[in-house]
């Protein structure tokens, strides 16, 4: 005589395979989606990165004086430092700083926050990284309204394309928790957290997926 599973019994295993699906669906979905983050991340630093190598290699240091919020200069210098050595699908002049939609989906937005006259070069200048178009066109160019953006969506990358690491911050990596999850203090909170953790979203980064 053949034995066979009741239908009770297919049902109850069934149900069971269905709770267990339920209960780990979110966290694969939730890890698969840091992957993508951080390889866009990776892919848009060494994007960034040649293109500075590049861009200093042909041009020098940029040695003059560049403004804060200003989208002319920002424009000037991102299509000479870095347009020629980007696949980029369209350039557009910002509010207060320079739009690049590369071919790849994401994005870039290129400003200075502010700069001191006594120091040259490219401090206190930066890169969003947005991973998508609708990303970077939704960018409020407001400096309060961009820490509150950051963390999910867009990121900040310094202009030689390295990621902000916490380890080489004034503020601690518990500190930088803080200024990520609330928008507030360091502008490379989020970025930071990512690169001290050695290009890893760990599980109690304050920004979730």
């Amino acid at each position: 005589m053949k034995k066979a599973f009741t239908l009770a019994e297919v049902l109850i295993t069934l149900g069971i395979i269905g709770v267990v699906a339920a209960m780990t669906m979110p966290t694969l979905i939730q890890k698969h989606q840091k992957k993508v983050v951080i390889s866009k991340l990776q892919k848009a630093s060494s994007t960034i990165g040649q293109a500075y190598n590049m861009g200093i290699a042909e041009y020098g240091n940029y040695r003059e004086a560049f403004d804060a919020y200003n989208p002319d200069i920002a424009l000037e210098m991102f299509n000479k430092y870095y347009k020629p050595y980007m696949k980029i699908s369209k350039i557009e002049k910002g509010e207060k700083g320079a739009f690049a939609y590369l071919t790849d989906g994401t994005a870039l937005y290129f400003f200075r926050d502010w700069r001191d006259p006594a120091i040259e070069g490219w401090y206190n200048t930066y890169f969003i990284v947005c991973l998508t178009h609708k990303a970077c066109k939704n960018v409020n160019e407001s400096l309060s309204e961009i820490k509150k953006s950051l963390g999910k969506e867009r990121f900040i990358l310094y202009t030689s394309g390295r990621i902000p690491n916490y380890q080489l911050m004034k503020d601690g990596r518990y500190a930088l928790i803080e200024q990520c999850k609330n928008g507030t203090g360091s502008l490379e909170a989020c970025s930071a957290l990512i690169g001290g953790d050695g290009w890893q979203i760990k599980d109690d980064y304050p920004i979730k997926f």
